[in-house]
């Protein structure tokens, strides 16, 4: 067995997921908390004996930073780490003296080199998310449109990873890709997600090809896995909606920030996030 416990949202999750699904192979997961991902899909091959707010995850985040201290030093159980590799990164699984349980340290696993999409082909996003999505999308789009997805993240990202060098993006980024994708599809309508409805209201709310909707995290991401095309920010989430808009059709543009969450500083951050489906700009 590998035991995990939680990192981040669901955008992280999903990273997380899959990286240790890849891993474990026949082993059975124990993931500590995941209600986000728990929320979203069906298909889940895992256990997961600790939602948030019960007592028992309450006791499993005391214990973690000792455990991330000290299991891996002790080699008592095995151990799953994100490894540095030429050129990108390596999960690998290490044994222990008790060798049918594995402890995964704290770790994001942000690169599609860190799973094997064979691993999560039975991820399915939930019937009602779907349906509640294609409800949306048909209430703004008329039948010879092409919806792409607009992802604006703000909030913490305007301090993230740090306030000299955030990874919030500036409007005239987003306002040059609709450009681009104008000149890509014959008739899209974009669709503006984001977590600051004011700002985007502020900003894009007279973008006449353009709609802001206002929905929940789960049924965003659900929108994003429908749509033709996609303008991302530097967040996994955005980078999760992408993959499985490209897992529905292989034709459409997805575009990101060059660089990523370090596109102030020239630097890729994290190291290895740059994707194979995606263009950057």
């Amino acid at each position: 067995m590998i035991i995990f416990f939680e990192s981040g949202r669901l955008g992280n999750q999903l990273f997380q997921y899959s990286a240790l699904k890849t891993v474990a192979k026949d082993e059975r997961l124990f993931l500590v908390g995941f209600d986000d991902i728990r929320a979203v899909f069906d298909g889940l091959e895992a256990c997961f004996p600790a939602p948030r707010g019960s007592a028992m995850y309450q006791i499993c985040q005391r214990l973690r930073p000792a455990a991330n201290r000290r299991l891996p030093m002790s080699r008592l159980v095995g151990i799953v780490r994100e490894n540095s590799a030429p050129g990108g990164i390596a999960v690998d699984a290490s044994s222990g003296l008790i060798n049918r349980i594995k402890y995964a340290p704290t770790a994001y696993f942000q690169s599609e080199q860190a799973f094997d999409p064979a691993a999560i082909s039975g991820l399915m996003m939930k019937d009602q998310l779907i349906n509640r999505a294609k409800a949306l999308i048909d209430e703004v789009c008329h039948a010879n449109q092409q919806p792409i997805f607009v992802h604006v993240r703000r909030r913490d990202y305007l301090e993230f990873p740090s306030r000299e060098n955030p990874a919030v993006l500036p409007a005239t980024w987003y306002r040059r890709r609709l450009d681009e994708f104008r000149s890509e599809y014959s008739n899209p309508i974009f669709l503006f997600l984001t977590d600051d409805l004011h700002y985007a209201h502020d900003v894009f709310g007279e973008t006449l090809d353009g709609h802001i909707l206002d929905t929940d995290p789960p049924t965003a991401l659900a929108t994003m896995s429908l749509c033709e095309g996609g303008i991302l920010s530097a967040s996994s989430f955005a980078w999760w909606g992408a993959y499985f808009a490209r897992q529905r059709s292989h034709e459409g543009l997805f575009t990101a920030p060059l660089h990523w969450v370090g596109h102030r500083t020239g630097e890729w951050h994290p190291p290895f996030i740059e994707s194979s489906f995606l263009k950057y700009a």
